[in-house]
């Protein structure tokens, strides 16, 4: 249960994350805009600086969603007993393959895909 629940959480981490990405590619948009408008004396700088206020703000939510899921994903190899390699030095333990597996679907998961292993689904 634990197990599920983690992967659960680091799966929504994924999901913010893709999200505040494409926040942040519409508020750098919105910006590049504003910004165009004022330059072309069009528009004014309280709407340069309300984009580029804006802009500051996905890129801190994205910021939080990686963080978020950094965290998401240390809980899950705490639930499933196992050190995060990428913690590990260079030539330090071999992967396990009940881990070479977990990092698998965790890969398809974020790709949005499904692994299967033998006859059940990851």
């Amino acid at each position: 249960f634990m197990v599920k629940a983690r992967m659960l959480a680091m799966t929504e981490a994924a999901k913010r994350i893709k999200v505040a990405q494409k926040a942040v590619e519409q508020a750098t948009e919105a910006y590049r805009m504003s910004d165009a408008r004022y330059r072309q004396q069009v528009g004014t700088m309280t709407d340069v600086l309300d984009a580029q206020a804006k802009l500051s703000y996905a890129e801190a939510s994205l910021a939080g969603a990686r963080a978020d899921y950094g965290i998401a994903l240390s809980s899950l190899y705490a639930a499933i007993g196992e050190e995060n390699p990428a913690l590990l030095p260079r030539g330090g333990k071999t992967a396990l393959p009940a881990y070479s597996l977990l990092c698998d679907s965790i890969r398809n998961l974020l790709a949005g895909t499904r692994a299967t292993c033998g006859k059940t689904v990851c």
